[in-house]
């Protein structure tokens, strides 16, 4: 779940949508929702997700998420509104029509160079942009069963959005939490050649990242270093100092 007030900026952001909106990354349907309940009267929606994977797993296989997302829509009145099509967006892009598209939400797996891509030409001019994960300032990191796990697409999503800002394609307007709003800019009215192999840079950019210390263990170190002796506080003190090398 996004903070509150971002759902309130995104149905602020459909209410501006002259035409279609189409959403990446569906989960449960809390966006769509906000979509539906912003946009214009006879506005249709159209959500891609897998359905499948991921913190989806939790709740079941694609029939329980998809009941899921189709519950949620119910109880707010707006299923009539909203089309889900259950694929990734690459195998599916071609059941969300041809036509112009007022709103581009993207809120998937951080790899937003496809669907600029697939979907960016068809976007009016001066239509909002909405692209969750946008946080450059850090790499979340938590503690799984088999070690640390680093997920590094905020930080994948904040180098393409910087990207595709210089290159005049995105025209940033605010960001709420960790959710950027932006729109196509009012002068892009030509198409716009998209070559996968532009962003590569930013994904070897991935190679290296670096993870905090876990708080707790941080927390733990600290207190035993404050009530060892002096030896021990002096072998403790080199020993959990991570080397430059050992970095990632």
């Amino acid at each position: 779940m996004l903070d509150p007030e971002v759902y309130a900026e995104i149905s602020r952001a459909a209410a501006r949508a002259k035409g279609d909106i189409l959403e990446v990354g569906t989960a449960h349907g809390a966006a769509t929702v906000a979509l539906a309940l912003g946009a214009p009267e006879g506005t249709r929606i159209h959500t891609i997700d897998k359905l499948t994977g991921g913190s989806r797993s939790h709740f079941g296989g694609i029939e329980e998420n998809l009941a899921a997302v189709q519950s949620v829509l119910k109880s707010f009145g707006v299923e009539e509104r909203v089309e889900v099509h259950v694929g990734t967006s690459d195998a599916v892009h071609g059941q969300t029509g041809s036509g112009r598209l007022g709103l581009l939400l993207l809120d998937a797996d951080g790899c937003i160079d496809r669907e600029m891509g697939l979907f960016y030409n068809r976007l009016a001019p001066g239509s909002p942009i909405v692209i969750d994960d946008f946080r450059p300032d850090h790499i979340p990191s938590s503690r799984k069963t088999d070690g640390l796990f680093v997920d590094q697409k905020f930080r994948l999503t904040s180098m393409l959005v910087e990207y595709y800002l210089a290159r005049g394609l995105l025209q940033r307007e605010r960001i709420v939490g960790h959710t950027f709003f932006g729109i196509k800019p009012a002068t892009v009215t030509g198409p716009v050649a998209f070559d996968p192999g532009e962003v590569l840079v930013f994904y070897r950019r991935l190679v290296f990242a670096r993870a905090a210390r876990p708080k707790l263990v941080r927390d733990l170190a600290g207190r035993v270093l404050r009530e060892s002796s002096p030896r021990l506080h002096l072998w403790l003190k080199t020993h959990l100092k991570a080397p430059e090398a050992t970095r990632f």
